[in-house]
C-alpha cells in the first residue's frame, strides 16, 4: 500500500477541518435535535482533526529532512565546485605566465616575427588596440562625449517611497512570508 503524499494529507486534514466548521454552524440551529446532531457530529470530528494534522505534520518533517539533506549535499557540491573553480584559475594563470615567458623568449630570438611554426604547434600574433586608462583619471572628469552613463531603478528608495505612500507608477510593495527550516 502508498503511503499517502503530503498533498493527500493536507487535502483530507483541509476536508475535516471544512466539515467541522460546517458543523459548528448548525450549533447555533433553532431545532435542537438537528444541534445535537451537529454536536456529536462534531464531537466524532475532532479526534479525526487532530489525526489529520498529525499526519500532515509527520509528512511535513520527512520533507523537512529531505531539504536539509538536498542543502548539504547543494552546498557540499558548491564547496568543491568553488576549490575547483579556484584549481582551474591557478592552473589558467600558470598557463598564461608560461604562455608570456614563451613569447619574451621568442620575441628575443626574432623581435620582428609575427609567427612561428614549431614542430607541434603554430603560433600566430594579430595586432589589436584598447585604451588603457590611468587610475587617477575620474570618468566624470571626461567630455559627455567620451562617458557612459547608466541608469538603473534604486530599489531601496522606491520602497521607501511606496511605504511613504506615494505612487510610483509601474512599482508596486510586494510582500512575501519567507520560510526556515531550523
Amino acid at each position: 500500500m502508498t503511503a499517502a503524499s503530503l498533498f493527500d494529507l493536507a487535502d483530507e486534514a483541509r476536508r475535516v477541518v471544512d466539515r467541522i466548521e460546517e458543523y459548528a454552524s448548525l450549533l447555533q440551529d433553532e431545532d435542537e435535535a438537528a444541534a445535537a446532531t451537529a454536536c456529536a457530529a462534531l464531537e466524532a470530528l475532532l479526534p479525526r482533526q487532530e489525526e489529520a494534522l498529525a499526519a500532515v505534520e509527520a509528512k511535513a518533517d520527512q520533507w523537512c529532512w529531505v531539504i536539509e539533506r538536498l542543502r548539504v549535499t547543494a552546498a557540499a557540491r558548491k564547496a568543491k565546485a568553488d576549490a575547483l573553480a579556484k584549481l582551474g584559475r591557478a592552473d589558467a594563470a600558470r598557463a598564461d605566465d608560461l604562455f608570456k615567458r614563451l613569447i619574451f623568449a621568442l620575441n628575443a630570438v626574432d623581435p620582428a616575427a609575427t609567427r612561428w611554426r614549431l614542430p607541434n604547434h603554430d603560433l600566430d600574433s594579430r595586432r589589436t588596440e584598447s585604451i588603457q586608462l590611468n587610475d587617477d583619471l575620474d570618468p566624470a572628469d571626461l567630455p559627455a562625449n567620451l562617458q557612459r552613463v547608466t541608469i538603473e531603478a534604486d530599489k531601496t528608495a522606491i520602497k521607501d517611497a511606496l511605504k511613504a505612500g506615494q505612487t510610483v507608477a509601474g512599482a508596486e510593495l510586494i510582500t512575501r512570508r519567507s520560510w526556515n527550516i531550523k
